[in-house]
């Protein structure tokens, strides 16, 4: 980041994935368990600010219990403040770091009125500011998620942010929308004398983040793609790969007479993983000679009959991502594992290893490059499965 000019990270999540049905966090969390979460974050954030790196926690006060992404509607976390004290709000009290990410979150508890936690004045005020006494600098999640845009025109939205205690407000994705959310804030604060005391306020912040990270030393740009780091990050998805169930000793792969997978589909903008059919299902199919069909992400439970009579007897290889969010993936690993010796490999959260009736399984927590490599690795026997399951089954 140092040698491409980047000197903000917005990471690391520090959500404690601990509900399986969230659509949101999953894998962009490090655990369902506080105390990991807590290791992992502090030693991310870490690194980063050592390096010159500024780090900022989010999602703000918590998004892992949840079952809406807040990129599509507003999420509900409906808990007291003991129990958000005891939970959510562990990691931003035990990592320090230099900025937080509040989202679009509704807490009945701590909120009179039922608005977003971006735009609040309780959450950004009364409990960032003088029950925690965070002193950093806040920025909002994007101001054009669903979370937000459901129910507020986008400029009501970042006036409204930035008067209850934001720092820096995040429009993304539409030059248009940006350009103009700014004009209007600027006729605001011009005319508003309260709006230009929370402006200073703010840009102080800034500025003192600011100077924390001038002293970075600059990095060669040709360090950037360079082979160390390649070898490193194919060296972290090897070990990453976990196997979880292996009844039938389907593992290393030998004889396959079916391969079905998932056509992989960006849901929202933050996934940064390509569409498409993945590299590794095609290359499996092919190592095994396997026959080869595919299926959509959303596929419905009165369609999947047809891969059911295929896969009758027969030893069939399922990649899925996230099936366990969508009842006709789910259905597909269910009946498939009952009509036949079946190896489910999760290519998204690991949850769909614990869909019922499945007995080999194998999770890859996302599908990289890397990733994809490393299963292959792992499913033809070259290199043994490494990791360990982040979460608890639920």
């Amino acid at each position: 980041m140092r040698a491409v000019g980047i000197d903000w990270d917005l990471a690391p999540v520090v959500d404690i994935n601990n509900n399986p049905n969230n659509p949101g966090i999953g894998v962009r969390s490090f655990s369902s368990d506080v105390n990991t979460v807590v290791e992992f974050g502090r030693k991310f954030t870490k690194g980063l600010q050592e390096n010159g790196i500024i780090a900022c926690l989010k999602h703000f006060p918590g998004k892992g219990r949840v079952s809406v992404d807040a990129h599509i509607d507003m999420p509900v976390l409906d808990v007291s403040y003991d129990e958000l004290k005891k939970f959510e709000l562990i990691p931003f009290k035990k990592i320090e770091a230099l900025s937080w990410m509040p989202s679009h979150i509704y807490i009945p508890a701590l909120q009179h009125t039922k608005i977003p936690a971006t735009l609040s004045e309780e959450i950004l005020t009364e409990l960032v500011r003088k029950k925690l006494h965070y002193k950093g600098v806040l920025i909002a999640d994007d101001l054009l998620m669903g979370g937000i845009t459901n129910y507020f025109p986008v400029e009501e939205a970042t006036l409204k942010a930035f008067a209850a205690g934001m720092d820096i407000l995040t429009v993304c994705h539409n030059d248009d929308i940006q350009i103009a959310v700014k004009n209007y804030l600027v006729k605001q604060i011009e005319k508003e004398p309260k709006l230009q005391k929370r402006l200073e306020e703010s840009l102080s912040k800034i500025e003192a983040m600011k100077k924390l990270i001038n002293k970075a030393p600059k990095i060669e740009i040709k360090l950037v793609g360079s082979d160390e780091h390649i070898n490193e990050m194919q060296h972290i998805s090897d070990e990453a790969i976990t196997l979880l169930k292996n009844k039938d000793n389907l593992i290393p792969l030998q004889h396959v007479d079916n391969v079905f997978t998932v056509v992989l589909s960006r849901l929202v903008q933050v996934e940064d993983e390509k569409e498409g059919i993945p590299w590794i299902s095609q290359e499996i199919a092919k190592y095994t000679n396997a026959e080869f069909y595919t299926f959509d992400l959303k596929i419905k439970p009165d369609q999947i009959n047809k891969y059911i009579k295929k896969a009758v007897g027969k030893v069939n290889v399922i990649f899925t991502e996230n099936a366990h969010l969508f009842p006709g993936q789910r259905a597909l690993a269910e009946e498939i594992s009952k009509v036949g010796k079946t190896l489910i490999v999760a290519l998204r959260n690991p949850y769909d290893c614990f869909i019922e009736g499945v007995e080999n399984a194998i999770a890859s927590y996302g599908y990289t490059p890397e990733l994809q490599k490393s299963l292959f690795k792992v499913l033809t026997g070259k290199i043994k499965a490494k990791g360990k399951l982040p979460v608890v089954n639920r």
